[in-house]
């Protein structure tokens, strides 16, 4: 369970570090990071401002995080 959060982690951050690489939004790895994140990623960027800076991806990766932790512990007590 825990391998799976965080290989949606690493999506997230290859995701945010791609956006520095121009002319790949045709390339079929980059393609597949977006259907992969969109789900997660699509309703923080429309609640988030977007500013020089773009946030979603860390607010992302928290969240990520939040819901890990929440399924292990409930995981655990069971």
């Amino acid at each position: 369970m825990r391998v799976a959060f965080d290989l949606f982690t690493w999506l997230i951050l290859a995701r945010a570090l791609l956006t520095w690489v121009p002319n790949l939004p045709y390339n079929s790895v980059v393609k597949f990071i977006h259907e992969v994140t969109d789900p997660v990623m699509r309703p923080i960027q429309k609640m988030l401002p977007y500013n020089l800076i773009p946030f979603s991806p860390i607010v992302a990766i928290l969240v990520i995080q939040l819901v890990e932790w929440l399924v292990l512990s409930i995981l655990i007590t069971l």
